[in-house]
């Protein structure tokens, strides 16, 4: 639109008009203009948090835990936990009024550091140092003794079986008598339980490739190739499977799992010059302290279904990845519960977008911990711990929920934050879970730190070398993790099992799982 020529003689009317008509003509593309600037401004605000995120992934401090900045060691919520009298009983008074309850974080005393005392099993070497000067009107009235641990160079022996053949002097048709091979794990092998047990524990759970093995070895002066290691570990693998298969029949008639997984690298040869993403899938019983992971291809709602479809009444209690949303839909029988410290995470993140409603929130979350806390360092019972949640979590709880749904319908741009209150706000259901019953956690962690000794192995051996070596990592995680749960030394388990299954009642075969081993062990 062009303007008048005469426009220089409009009065402030016409040119309050002509203005206005402009405007009119442009709303469109100003409304356009002002929906693109408001993208815009979002994506900067979500690049600003991301870099934000990753800044404090780098320098900040890794710890999830809520500390207020003025360091005060109360909570100020709208429930109080009397801890005298929570200690008599786990029904604790709320007061109506608003008061500040007291943290149950232990405080434990600061103590001068001591040297721990060697073990008693250990051999002991005694070194007599007489003094000089000693006079024949001496008399010796005690001792000192002072302990230092001393190493040996790794000691390899042989053991050699002697059998003696013996026949009937003078009749060579009697036949010759000579007593039993000892039952080996491999026959004609060189390789004895010990040897083989070190090798695993070695590769698994000090995370020490064969081929630094083999090093070693060779320091020592023996020559093993790497072939025949790897065929040992093979065979091993085969001797465990029996028992593995044993043992996540015994994990699916749990009554409550924990349930996560992660990633595994895993050499295919259908696929040139790349490796295949594949999962551990792993499951914890925190009430038996038995631990089992599953190799599987993919990350899919296919191959978590595989787990679930085996499992009887059983509470599952993972994270929000999707494949677990309506779980319970496909699997009746099962309940879902929840992870707080993973809905925590996404108010943490979220703090330098709304510091103040952030902050709010975690408030109220460390004050759920705190019960927990509270119940664990006072050995609470199921029943108890129910009890507990009941009068001073479910509070909390419902003014958490209150709060989330008046933010949900507060206007605003979408932001970390509200992807925050969604998250917690989706899944309430399952994340209150806990409350409903005193054998659940409050949050998946314990799953995720049994994750983490994999994660570690990652960075040594990098990838399995084929989809059944993948398993094999399964297999033997799933056994040591449940080994190190059940305070077993895995190594003696290991030589224990080694030495008896080849042998071994098939029907008896869950006997040497490593929670019997004590049993077994004391038995033997």
């Amino acid at each position: 639109m062009q303007l008048p020529q005469d426009i220089h003689n409009y009065s402030n009317d016409q040119m309050i008009g002509l203005i206005r008509q402009l405007c009119n003509n442009h709303e469109s593309e100003i409304a356009n203009y002002k929906n693109q600037l408001s993208e815009l401004n979002s994506k900067v605000d979500n690049l600003i948090h991301t870099i934000s995120i990753l800044n404090k992934g780098i320098f900040g401090r890794k710890s999830e835990r809520y500390v207020e900045e003025n360091n005060s060691q109360q909570l100020s919520l709208d429930l109080p936990i009397e801890i005298e009298e929570a200690q008599k009983t786990p029904q604790v008074i709320i007061a109506p009024a608003e008061v500040e309850v007291q943290s149950h974080e232990s405080k434990k005393k600061a103590l001068k550091p001591s040297r721990r005392l060697l073990p008693a099993e250990l051999p002991r070497e005694d070194i007599v140092l007489e003094p000089e000067n000693i006079t024949a009107d001496m008399v010796r009235i005690g001792e000192e003794q002072t302990e230092v641990l001393h190493v040996r160079r790794r000691e390899f022996f042989v053991k050699r079986y002697i059998r003696p053949k013996y026949a009937v002097k003078g009749n060579s048709d009697s036949g010759l008598i000579i007593a039993d091979v000892p039952s080996l794990p491999f026959p004609k092998c060189m390789a004895s339980s010990t040897l083989i047990a070190m090798i695993l524990i070695d590769k698994y759970l000090d995370h020490l490739p064969l081929h630094r093995q083999q090093k070693r070895f060779l320091r020592s002066n023996i020559d093993i190739k790497l072939s025949t290691m790897n065929e040992w570990v093979r065979k091993a693998f085969n001797l465990l499977n029996p028992l593995y298969e044993a043992h996540e029949r015994l994990m699916t008639q749990s009554n409550y799992l924990m349930s996560d997984e992660t990633t595994l690298r895993v050499l295919d040869r259908t696929l040139k010059g790349k490796s295949h993403q594949g999962y551990l899938w792993g499951y914890y019983d925190p009430v038996n302290k038995n631990v089992l992971f599953r190799y599987c291809r993919g990350r899919g709602k296919l191959h978590a279904d595989s787990f679930f479809k085996k499992l009887n009444k059983c509470t599952v209690q993972t994270d929000g990845y999707v494949v677990y949303d309506n779980m319970t839909k496909r699997f009746p029988h099962l309940k879902h519960a929840g992870c707080m410290a993973h809905a925590r995470r996404f108010f943490i993140d979220a703090q330098n977008v709304e510091k103040v409603k952030c902050d709010w929130m975690l408030k109220r979350v460390k004050g759920l911990y705190d019960i927990e806390a509270f119940a664990r360092e006072n050995n609470y019972t199921f029943e108890e711990r129910l009890a507990l949640r009941k009068s001073q979590s479910t509070p909390i709880l419902d003014e958490m929920h209150t709060w989330l749904k008046e933010e949900l319908n507060t206007a605003g741009k979408k932001n970390a934050f509200k992807k925050a209150v969604n998250y917690m706000l989706g899944r309430w259901q399952e994340l209150t879970q806990f409350c409903k019953d005193g054998m659940l956690e409050i949050d998946n962690n314990l799953i995720e730190n049994k994750i983490r000794p994999i994660a570690l192995g990652r960075k040594n051996f990098m990838f399995a070398g084929n989809h059944d070596a993948a398993q094999d990592n399964a297999m033997i995680y799933s056994l040591l993790a449940t080994c190190m749960q059940h305070d077993v030394n895995p190594e003696e388990w290991l030589i224990f099992v080694l030495d008896r299954i080849a042998d071994w009642p098939i029907n008896r075969i869950e006997e040497l799982l490593p929670q019997n081993f004590k049993t077994l062990q004391a038995a033997a």
